[in-house]
């Protein structure tokens, strides 16, 4: 019995795939939504599972998510259960992000119930995921380049409080240069 090689799958499968994908992404799409990606929760380890996926995708492009890859190479049942497991991650993901997102918003506006915030950008989650793939990236590119933004302007406040302290009348504490 022949078992066919990786290379040898890949040369089978390769070409009907390829013509199903749409690649409207320009390149600073692409590079500021895996820097944006690396940047956040876990960032050794999320950069690392990019690089992993990455290295799957480049080596074997397909028009599926993720699970199309064990439903490829170990067996289609595989596939199909972690099709159902990613999907279930991100629905159980977007409503805990949904429900920090209103409970962080609550802390400046405590007389509207969280329920207003979380119905509110659910929305416009549901309205961004209808744009063709080239808006998506393109606000998907400036969302990405605010959080930038303001990570830097958080790590330059932080510096300057480090540094130089707060000015006021009760400065008790010595500058971490000093």
């Amino acid at each position: 019995m022949h078992n066919p090689s990786v290379a040898e799958q890949v040369a089978e499968y390769g070409d009907d795939d390829e013509r199903l994908l749409a690649k409207d992404f320009k390149t600073r799409h692409v590079s500021m939504i895996a820097i944006s990606g690396a940047i956040g929760t876990g960032l050794i380890i999320g950069s690392g599972i990019a690089l992993s996926r990455g290295e799957m995708a480049s080596f074997s492009p397909m028009d599926k998510a993720f699970s199309g890859y064990p439903a490829r190479y170990i067996d289609p049942a595989l596939g199909f259960a972690a099709g159902w497991n990613y999907f279930f991650k991100y629905a159980i993901v977007l409503s805990a992000n949904l429900s920090a997102l209103g409970v962080i918003i609550q802390y400046w506006r405590k007389d509207l119930n969280v329920a207003i915030f979380i119905s509110v950008f659910l929305v416009v989650i549901i309205f961004v995921n209808w744009f063709k793939v080239d808006i998506y990236g393109e606000l998907e590119f400036w969302c990405a380049a605010a959080k930038l933004v303001v990570l830097v302007i958080c790590f330059l406040t932080c510096l300057v409080i480090a540094m130089w302290g707060v000015t006021n009348s009760q400065n008790d504490w010595l500058p971490i240069l000093a």
